[in-house]
Parts: structure tokens; C-alpha cells; sequence
């Protein structure tokens, strides 16, 4: 699947050997190093349960961030494992109003999703000015690691973009865009479940009793996974940057590269797929569903851009074929996948 050429690799843990670049082609940029968004603080910073009398110590680092670190928590009443974050301290550059936004944004947004393909949100703890996010945990690792890997098969690969197609699917019905969209922010857990995480960014666009959507302002995201108008508008449909942000992450799971890395005129790769009317070696690759299918998902105008509701009305998108674990409800297959690495209890029963 790799593609030849000037295309370099996924950075940080490159995922590839560097390609050397052709004469006359603009190098494509690699998939950039981890990076964490936002997250939730409350009122006094207190609670009358503290982290570890309700869920007991934490015991192992799982990874760290930009906005926190999360540690893994095994409850001693019961032994049940838990994923928590301990949220950043404000910085001085924040208001104390700017960083409770943050802070309470992704708990309360989190709270009140519920889907197969969107991490839990199980409870907020203030503890002596520490705030704590406590989450279902993931045993299988995230998408970068799985891209790193290597060995995802075809299906595989299509079975992780089906997952996440349903899940931005989901979170656009509640009126909920996430805007921070990268493999980092997908998880697995221990039944191969594609989970989106991270809901700092996040943009309440449309409350249940509104039935127009509003604009998102403020650029968010991380370089190539970031749509056209985050650069050029002041406001813009923060559902449309998701489904941008989608198709970049497909095109990382298939080739470890990026078409580009900002998409923006100013990147010459970018301005060549503008100007020859969204052509790129990456379709070429790619077979005719899914190409048919990005090259709407990647079209630079907004406004022709397909929703992502469209994207899993697409007919290839329909014939994807997930494995019996990461089926939702209302698909039955008996194909089963190895994305995480507990990819070894996917074949049993």
C-alpha cells in the first residue's frame, strides 16, 4: 500500500524510512508528534471523595499530553481498571474563566454521548485544585501506534474508517462537532472498538431544540488534519472540518503520509491539488470507492463538501465489511480484525 516517491514519512516514531524527495516535488510533510487538546475544572476544586478513596491510586502512566496526563486506576473495591486524567494546571496566559471552559467543556460533552465508537465518560473528581476525568479504559493502544504498526490489512483499514465515519456520525446527530480529528485521538479497547477520545475542542453547534446549526470560531485541530477554511475564515462549520479531518486520517492509515501539510496556498502541495482540480497520487492509489468517496470528503470548498451523513449513506462505505467486535447494533458480519494490540482476544469468543 505504500506509495513510492517524494512523499516523507509520519514523524515523531516515523513510521517509514524518510523518502527521498523527486526533483521538482514539494516534499509531503509527516504525520506530526502526539499532541493532547483541552479538557473540564469545577467550582471550588473540591469533592467530598477523593481520587483515591473512590477509585484508589493511580498505578500506571498511560501517556501524556499537551493538557494533562492519564494514568491507569484499578479500583480496590472491586479491582476494575479505569482510565483517568489529571487535567494541567491553568497557565498563566488563561483566565481563570478560560481554563474552566476548557475544563468542563470535554466532561460535559463527554457525559452525555453514548455510542460504541465514543470513549465513556464516567466521572469528575476536583481534588486540593487537581481535576480529575475518570473514562472507560483502552487496552488496545491508538490509531498512531496501529498506523506505526504496519500491519493492518485492507479490510482492516476500512473497517477502522467505517468506525470512525459512525461515530463523527453519531456526534454530529447530538449537535456536537469534535474539530480535533487525528489518530492519537482514537483509541481501542480490548474488543477492537474504534474510540474517539479528547472532546476539549469540541463545539456544541446545534442544542436539541434548535434546527439551525451554528458557526464554530477559533482555529483548532493539528496541521494536516485541518480543513481550508480554518486558515482563511473567521467563522465556519465545525461538522465540515470533521469530515475533512477524516479523510486525512484514512490517507494516513493507507500510505503513512500526507498529500500535504497545511492546507493552506501557501503549501505547494496543496495549492497543486486546488489548482489541478483535486487531483493527487493518493486517489490514484486508492481504489474507485474510496476515492470517489475522499475526493468529495477533500473537496476545499465548505460548501460542496460532503456531510458526513453522506459519507455513511455512501455505497461503499455500506459495503464495508466490520468484524463481528466492532459491528454497531445494526450491522452483522462474522469477519473479525486485528487493529489494537489485544488484537490476540479478537479471536476468541
Amino acid at each position: 500500500m505504500a506509495i513510492t516517491g517524494p512523499v516523507p514519512v509520519v514523524a515523531d516514531r516515523a513510521l517509514l524510512p524518510p523518502a527521498a524527495a523527486a526533483a521538482g516535488v514539494a516534499a509531503r510533510p509527516a504525520i506530526p508528534a502526539r499532541s493532547a487538546t483541552t479538557a473540564p475544572v469545577g467550582p471550588d476544586g473540591n469533592t467530598t471523595c477523593s481520587l483515591k478513596e473512590k477509585y484508589g491510586k493511580p498505578c500506571q502512566l498511560l501517556g501524556k499530553g499537551a493538557n494533562g496526563n492519564c494514568w491507569l486506576v484499578r479500583r480496590h473495591t472491586d479491582h476494575k481498571v479505569f482510565a483517568v486524567k489529571e487535567f494541567r494546571r491553568k497557565r498563566e496566559s488563561e483566565t481563570r474563566r478560560e481554563y474552566m471552559k476548557k475544563l468542563t467543556n470535554e466532561y460535559c460533552i463527554g457525559t452525555i454521548l453514548h455510542h460504541p465508537n465514543i470513549v465513556e465518560t464516567l466521572d469528575i473528581i476536583f481534588e486540593k485544585g487537581h481535576c480529575y476525568e475518570v473514562m472507560e479504559v483502552c487496552e488496545g493502544g491508538d490509531l498512531f501506534e496501529a498506523i506505526a504498526a504496519q500491519s493492518m490489512t485492507q479490510d482492516e483499514s476500512d473497517c477502522i474508517f467505517a468506525q470512525l465515519i459512525h461515530g463523527v456520525a453519531y456526534l454530529h446527530s447530538t449537535g456536537v462537532c469534535h474539530r480535533d480529528l487525528k489518530p492519537e485521538n482514537c483509541l481501542f479497547d480490548a474488543n477492537n472498538h474504534l474510540k474517539i477520545i479528547d472532546f476539549g475542542s469540541a463545539d456544541v453547534v446545534k442544542s436539541p431544540f434548535e434546527t439551525q446549526c451554528r458557526k464554530s470560531t477559533g482555529r483548532c485541530g493539528s496541521g494536516p488534519y485541518m480543513a481550508p477554511e480554518e486558515f482563511t475564515q473567521s467563522s465556519y462549520d465545525g461538522r465540515k472540518v470533521d469530515v475533512w479531518a477524516c479523510a486525512i486520517i484514512y490517507l494516513a492509515i493507507m500510505f503513512q503520509r500526507f498529500p500535504w501539510h497545511a492546507a493552506k496556498p501557501s503549501d505547494p502541495n496543496y495549492a497543486s491539488y486546488v489548482k489541478s482540480g483535486c487531483k493527487t497520487k493518493f486517489f490514484d492509489r486508492l481504489a474507485q470507492g474510496p476515492r470517489e468517496l475522499l475526493r468529495h470528503m477533500l473537496e476545499p470548498d465548505p460548501e460542496k463538501r460532503y456531510t458526513i451523513q453522506q459519507c455513511l449513506d455512501d455505497p461503499w462505505v455500506k459495503s464495508i465489511r466490520m468484524c463481528d467486535e466492532c459491528a454497531t447494533t445494526t450491522t452483522t458480519t462474522t469477519t473479525r480484525h486485528s487493529h489494537g494490540r489485544c488484537s490476540n482476544k479478537s479471536s476468541k469468543k
